[in-house]
């Protein structure tokens, strides 16, 4: 329960000085109540602040959470973001935004702002079109991820959007989860 775990961490915390040791970071999974319990008991006095970091993986298990919870909300409002059709949030679909979501912050763990960038690549990349490409945050170069920045710098011709984008979202999505991107692309939480 998450009571023993708060209580473990307390009875480690303050063992840990007898090792002569201090424990300054919490690696979370977004839970509070340990944290909390840590910065309520202080182990280590008034003068020694505990900082809580949060797990990539648990973080990006939120964005597929609330993608999920969005279609759920938006087919109760008599909308439908999900389904079988091509540009739909599908279950893979969100389990594949969910991954580039983790892989934006991993790659750039320690610059903030290229973090958000790709973040915000992945999802722009993913409502592109033939007749309205969106690649301006994706990475440029022979070696980006993206199939059409890396056929500019070729000097070819991209192929065709709808062989190249492995997770095709309707433009008319993102306005319904670009919400749950800025929320989650938040300098709190991502300044892990």
């Amino acid at each position: 329960s998450g009571a023993m775990e708060a209580e473990a961490a307390v009875v480690l915390w303050n063992r840990s000085v007898q090792h002569g040791l201090r424990y300054t970071t919490l690696l979370s999974d977004g839970d509070s109540s340990t944290y909390k319990r840590l910065c309520d008991e202080k182990p280590y006095g008034d003068n020694v602040a505990i900082k809580k970091e949060e797990c990539v993986n648990h973080v990006g298990k939120r964005l597929g959470t609330a993608l999920r919870n969005a279609v759920t909300e938006w087919r109760s409002r008599g909308v439908s973001l999900g389904g079988r059709g091509h540009g739909t949030l599908k279950a893979t679909t969100i389990t594949k935004l969910q991954r580039y979501y983790q892989k934006a912050i991993l790659d750039n763990r320690g610059n903030l702002d290229a973090m958000k960038t790709a973040i915000f690549a992945t999802l722009h990349h993913s409502i592109s079109t033939d007749k309205k490409p969106q690649h301006n945050k994706c990475p440029p170069g022979k070696e980006s991820w993206c199939f059409y920045r890396r056929a500019q710098a070729e000097g070819k011709r991209p192929g065709p959007h709808k062989d190249n984008v492995g997770t095709p979202l309707s433009e008319g999505i993102l306005s319904k989860i670009l919400p749950v991107y800025q929320r989650l692309a938040s300098d709190r939480l991502l300044e892990i």
